[in-house]
């Protein structure tokens, strides 16, 4: 199992790759400390392939991040174009 020093010498090639993947500064340092945080809780089990595993790892934690912006930007359009009436244009006063 790799140290903790191991891990974070893949710091910086984590937050390029991540950089790279979700075109945003802040979004890129989100992503790299997910990353850190996983190989810190569940380390990859060989040494010889570190890079590899970050590699992966920060596509996985970069295309989630995306999909939940996406979902948020969503249903925040959603939420705008709803001024107060409920579907169907039903009132609750009664008719």
């Amino acid at each position: 199992m790799p140290v903790l020093n191991e891990l974070l010498e893949h710091r910086d090639f984590v937050r390029r790759l991540a950089g790279h993947l979700v075109c945003d500064e802040h979004r890129a340092e989100d992503v790299t400390q997910e990353v850190l945080v996983r190989a810190l809780e569940r380390p990859p089990q060989g040494r010889a392939r570190l890079r590899g595993w970050f590699a992966r790892v920060t596509r996985s934690v970069a295309s989630n991040s995306m999909r939940g912006e996406r979902s948020r930007r969503h249903h925040e359009t959603e939420d705008k174009g709803f001024k107060g009436s409920p579907p169907g244009g039903v009132g609750l006063g009664g008719a």
